[in-house]
């Protein structure tokens, strides 16, 4: 008769681990270097100049997800988006 040999998996969480529905953990665990590698967002003057750099490196579309706030619609963020980059 044989020995089982049974697997020793040992689930570890990387070290920024959030708990489910820890929104503040969650938010600290995301690096500022990602959010400025893969999001424009933040006051007008900040994002105008993220998207002329972008103009300079040679991008010619972005692909926008307008986030409405204080009773903004998103056809008005496009708007204010649209006179940004004219």
């Amino acid at each position: 008769m044989s020995a089982q040999v049974r697997p020793n998996f040992r689930l570890s969480r990387p070290p920024n681990y959030a708990e489910p529905g820890d929104k503040a953990a969650a938010a600290a665990a995301v690096p500022p270097a990602l959010l400025e590698a893969t999001t424009i967002c933040g006051t007008e003057s900040y994002v105008k100049d993220r998207i002329d750099a972008y103009r300079e490196a040679g991008v010619t579309h972005l692909q926008i997800v307008p986030v409405p706030q204080d009773g903004e619609s998103e056809a008005s963020v496009v708007g204010r988006l649209k006179d940004l980059v004219d």
